[in-house]
């Protein structure tokens, strides 16, 4: 690389060839692109872009994680419990637990869901809260015996494909319903 160097670009040809000499003993490369020699670029700005574009293909990968959350938080599906924490015992034995599901897919084809509550193995199933859009009930049976019960949701759902619809379905966390004697 040749490049013409006046008297008073001294101090800037001293800090391009110090830069270049630390460089070289790190192992990286110098190249400076031609189109810098074609525009007369000086070769200490043409060594920061060398060094930006260096850095930037580095990091790219980096770069991409932190654009990551961004494409993920748009396209997904959320179950909400709307059931209260605990519940006045009730002679009958079944307590209400209800749900909220909101999604962002507009691939899930909208008569295809089979909500669920599940309590340990068993699986009891869920219906629509009329007047009310992606909310649904359903009631799980606790024995007198118990003070607690652990639940959580499924919903399973069509997902429209290329060739034919697929099955998916989506698990909420465990969630507990405490029992506590009527007031």
């Amino acid at each position: 690389m040749l490049v013409p160097w006046s008297a008073k670009d001294k101090g800037k040809r001293d800090r391009h060839l110090t830069n270049k000499t630390a460089l070289r003993k790190e192992g990286k490369s110098l190249e400076i692109p031609a189109s810098c020699d074609q525009h007369r670029t000086p070769g200490w700005i043409a060594l920061r872009r060398v060094r930006l574009w260096n850095m930037f293909k580095m990091n790219k990968n980096f770069f991409a994680l932190l654009l990551l959350p961004l494409f993920v938080a748009g396209c997904g599906s959320v179950i909400t419990n709307l059931t209260p924490t605990t519940s006045p015992r009730d002679p009958s034995g079944f307590y209400r637990v209800e749900a909220e599901w909101k999604s962002s897919r507009e691939s899930i084809r909208n008569n295809s869901f089979n909500p669920s509550v599940v309590v340990a193995t068993q699986v009891y199933p869920m219906r629509a809260v009329p007047l009310v859009r992606d909310r649904w009930e359903g009631f799980i049976p606790v024995s007198p015996s118990e003070d607690i019960v652990y639940y959580h949701f499924k919903f399973d759902f069509q997902v429209n494909s290329v060739s034919q619809p697929h099955p998916d379905s989506l698990l909420s966390s465990d969630y507990p319903l405490k029992i506590v004697p009527p007031k």
